[in-house]
C-alpha cells in the first residue's frame, strides 16, 4: 500500500515537473526571439550608416601652398601659390573637406640652406580616412637672404602719340615712392620702378589712369620682386599748344566789274602757324583783291599778317594774277600804256591786311585799294 501511494505521489511531481520545464522552455524561447529580432534591426540600422560611410568619393580641390620659412630672414622664391588636391575617401568626409577646406597643404623649409631644394608638399589637419594626392607632390625652390628697398616711382609713356600741336606737362604719380622687396641679389638689380603710361595715336586731351608698377634692372628688364603698392594713378596734362595748319587760299575779286576778271594765286594752299587753339577753327584764307580799273594782265601781291594766337603764315605774301575777261578797251595806245604803267606800279606795291579770326576785318594799303587776306574759322560762314 505505501508503495503504491509512494508511486502515485512522484507521478504527480513528474507531472508537475514536466509542465513547469515546458513553461520554462516557452518563456525562453519567446525571450530569445525578441532579442534575436532587436539585433537583427539593430544590425540593419547599422549596416544603414556604414553604407553610407562606404560610400566613396572623388574630389578636387585647390589650397593656397603655406610655406613653413623664418620670412623675416629668408625670401623664398619658385614656389606656387596654389597647388591642387585629389581627396578619395567616404562621400560624407570628402564633401565635408571640400566645403570647409579645415585642412592645408604645406612645405618645411626650416632645416634648409641658402640655395636650390626640391621639397615635398605634405598635409596637415585632413581627417585620416581620406587619401589624398598633391598635385604636384613636390616643387623646386630657392631659399635666399631677404632684402628691402624703398625706390621712387618714374612715369614713362610714348611722346610720339601726342597729337601735333598739343603741349605735354608733368606726368604725377599718387605713389612716390614703392617698397620692394625680394631675394637681395634680384633686389639689388633693380635700377628703376616705372609706371608703363599707355597712350592712344593722336591723343588731345589729359589722361588720368591706374596703371601696374614694373621693376626693371639696367637693361630695362622685369625683375623678380615683390612691389608694395603694385599700382599707382597716373595723370597726365596735355593741353593745346603751338602747332601748325595748311589750310586752302581762296581768292575773291571785289570792286567794279569784279566779275569780269580771272584771278589765279602763286600757290593753292597756306601754312598757318600759331597756338593749337585757334588753328582748330581755322577753315581756309580768303584773298580779296579790287579789280577795279584793271584793263589788262596784272599782277598783285597780298601780305597776310598775323594776328593773336597765330604766329605766322607761309607764305607771307601771295601773288595773284589778275585777268580780265570782258568788257575791257584795249584799242587806245596811250590808255593801254598807262594801264601797263599802273600794272607795273600795282606788282611793286605790296597790299597788307589786318586779320581778325572772330570778325575777318580788312584794313586799306597806303594806296588806299582793297586788297587783304581775310582768315574764315568756323564762326564765319
Amino acid at each position: 500500500m505505501r508503495l503504491i501511494k509512494f508511486l502515485k505521489n512522484q507521478g504527480l511531481y513528474l507531472i508537475g515537473s514536466l509542465i513547469l520545464a515546458v513553461s520554462l522552455f516557452a518563456y525562453v524561447s519567446s525571450t530569445n526571439q525578441g532579442s534575436q529580432n532587436n539585433q537583427t534591426q539593430q544590425q540593419m540600422n547599422s549596416g544603414n550608416f556604414l553604407s553610407s560611410l562606404a560610400s566613396q568619393r572623388k574630389a578636387k580641390v585647390n589650397l593656397p601652398l603655406q610655406l613653413d620659412v623664418n620670412d623675416v630672414r629668408y625670401f623664398v622664391t619658385g614656389a606656387p601659390e596654389n597647388v591642387t588636391v585629389q581627396l578619395v575617401g567616404p562621400s560624407a568626409l570628402v564633401t565635408a573637406a571640400v566645403n570647409t577646406k579645415n585642412f592645408e597643404v604645406y612645405a618645411n623649409l626650416h632645416d634648409l640652406t641658402l640655395g636650390n631644394h626640391t621639397v615635398t608638399l605634405k598635409i596637415r589637419g585632413l581627417s585620416k580616412d581620406i587619401a589624398a594626392q598633391i598635385i604636384p607632390g613636390k616643387i623646386s625652390i630657392n631659399l635666399a637672404q631677404r632684402a628691402t628697398r624703398n625706390i621712387p616711382v618714374k612715369v614713362q609713356y610714348n611722346n610720339e602719340n601726342i597729337a601735333d600741336g598739343y603741349d605735354v606737362g608733368n606726368a604725377k604719380s599718387s605713389i612716390q615712392t614703392v617698397q620692394i622687396t625680394g631675394a637681395a641679389e634680384q633686389v639689388a638689380r633693380v635700377q628703376d620702378v616705372v609706371a608703363q603710361l599707355p597712350i592712344p595715336n593722336n591723343t588731345k586731351s589729359t589722361i588720368n589712369q591706374r596703371v601696374q608698377l614694373q621693376a626693371l634692372d639696367s637693361n630695362g628688364n622685369l625683375v623678380d620682386v615683390v612691389m608694395t603698392p603694385q599700382i599707382t594713378n597716373v595723370t597726365l596734362p596735355i593741353t593745346p599748344g603751338e602747332g601748325k595748319k595748311v589750310v586752302p587760299v581762296v581768292l575773291k575779286a571785289i570792286g567794279t566789274n569784279a566779275d569780269e576778271y580771272t584771278l589765279t594765286a602763286s600757290v593753292n594752299e597756306i601754312s598757318v602757324m600759331g597756338k593749337q587753339k585757334i588753328l582748330n577753327d581755322i577753315k581756309q584764307v580768303i584773298v580779296q583783291v579790287d579789280v577795279s580799273g584793271i584793263t589788262s594782265n596784272t599782277t598783285k601781291q597780298v601780305t597776310v599778317q598775323s594776328f593773336d594766337g597765330v604766329k605766322s603764315f607761309d607764305p607771307t605774301a601771295i601773288t595773284v594774277n589778275i585777268q580780265p575777261t570782258k568788257g575791257q578797251n584795249n584799242n587806245n595806245d596811250s590808255s593801254s600804256s598807262e594801264s601797263s604803267s599802273s600794272s607795273e606800279s600795282s606788282s611793286r606795291s605790296s597790299s597788307s591786311a589786318s586779320i581778325n579770326d572772330a570778325k575777318d576785318t580788312v584794313s586799306q594799303d597806303k594806296d588806299g585799294s582793297t586788297d587783304s587776306a581775310q582768315v574764315t574759322t568756323k564762326n564765319n560762314k
